[in-house]
């Protein structure tokens, strides 16, 4: 994804928790802000977002970023935005999950 920014001529930045300190960073990255842990990453990451986009899970780490959106958001610890989820290991995720507005089990939501 931020490749497709940099390569628009936007601005990609990257929020890096400190314990992946020795990895090779991205290097479409416009610039870098490191984190102690990885709390304080996905709070960095929500600060001042318009909207979360969350590419097919490869780790854990996306779908821990996702549940954490969807619990603060429905803690009222956030402001209502899109959710986007892309690839499709997604639907296999969220098969079964209730949605708690509806009951549906579809897995489809909008974060708010």
């Amino acid at each position: 994804m931020s490749r497709g920014v940099a390569e628009a001529g936007g601005i990609a930045e990257g929020v890096v928790c400190r314990v992946f300190e020795e990895r090779t960073t991205n290097s479409y990255l416009s610039s870098l802000l490191w984190t102690d842990d990885l709390f304080e990453r996905t709070r960095r990451l929500m600060e001042g977002a318009a909207c979360f986009i969350a590419m097919d899970p490869r780790t854990g780490g996306a779908l821990c970023e996702v549940v954490s959106l969807r619990t603060m958001s429905k803690a009222g610890m956030m402001d209502a935005k899109e959710l986007y989820l892309v690839g499709p290991r997604w639907k296999a995720i969220l098969t079964g999950f209730p949605n708690p507005a509806t009951g549906d089990a579809n897995g489809r939501e909008r974060l708010r």
